[in-house]
């Protein structure tokens, strides 16, 4: 049900993007030019975040019922990123539909959003790892001191966010960002990479001792969703440090937002 109404959920941003572009033009004067990068950036970004509108609700759907059938501290967590992942989407969707945007509130409720799911679903993996497939405590120690050393990059980043403003079309970017942003990024892949390798040796571990084959490991417990889902997410993450110096930061931020749409929705699947 979640898969297909995600599928369901594609016709939204195509809906939304055609209103946006009719409303846009509409009151836009002839003789103004839009910049096509801003514009670029406009529907790019309607797509993404409509999307995950959707998949955030969703998730949450999802992560009510398992929390309601297992109250434990992973269906919390998961209830968690959820909850964050759809106050942060409809909040930017709604800004895509008013012209008053407080740009300063919506960006850092996306970074804050960004890290509360992106922590929720690192730890829900690292307690995964530690009871489901027993990697030991030193593989959860590590992971929760690479989990919590992310936060000392990106408190500078923070504190040297440049302040988004308002575009001539309405949208909100903060131009020229720190470099210490990307080394935010680049701690993301780090951790993903991590716990790539730790369900890559988990799953291998598994499949000696069962006499099976790696793929047929990867069926127990959703272990393949959460191998792919960091690998994955390496990739994305990769992607975005492409844009470094770009002004327009168009492949920084969009790969950076499906990355944590992605992580959430494939924790529930294999949850």
């Amino acid at each position: 049900p979640s898969l297909s109404l995600c599928l369901y959920a594609s016709l939204v941003p195509v809906v939304l993007a055609a209103v946006t572009f009719t409303i846009t033009m509409s009151s836009t004067q002839q003789s103004t030019t839009i910049e096509r990068s801003l514009f670029f950036q406009l529907n790019l970004g309607l797509i993404v975040t409509s999307t995950a509108l959707v998949v955030y609700l969703s998730n949450c759907w999802h992560a009510f019922k398992m929390l309601r059938k297992q109250p434990q501290l992973v269906y919390m967590l998961c209830l968690l990123q959820a909850v964050v992942g759809l106050a942060a989407s409809g909040t930017n969707v709604f800004h895509y539909f008013i012209f008053d945007v407080n740009c300063k509130a919506q960006a850092y409720l996306n970074l804050a959003g960004a890290q509360v799911i992106t922590t929720c679903v690192q730890m829900i993996l690292l307690l995964r790892l530690y009871k489901q497939w027993s990697v030991g405590p030193t593989v959860l120690i590590a992971g929760c001191i690479l989990t919590a050393g992310k936060y000392i990059p990106w408190a500078f980043a923070l504190a040297k966010y440049p302040t988004p403003t308002a575009t001539k079309i309405g949208i909100c970017a903060s131009i020229n960002l720190p470099f210490i942003f990307y080394i935010v990024i680049a701690f993301e892949a780090v951790i993903c990479l991590y716990l790539a390798g730790a369900f890559a040796f988990a799953l291998n571990r598994f499949a000696k001792q069962e006499a099976c084959s790696f793929l047929d490991s990867m069926k127990r417990e959703g272990a393949g969703y959460f191998l792919v889902m960091s690998a994955l997410s390496v990739i994305i993450l990769l992607i975005s440090l492409v844009d470094i110096g770009n002004s327009s930061r168009v492949f920084t931020e969009v790969p950076y937002d499906v990355f944590w749409i992605f992580a959430s929705k494939m924790l529930i699947e294999g949850l």
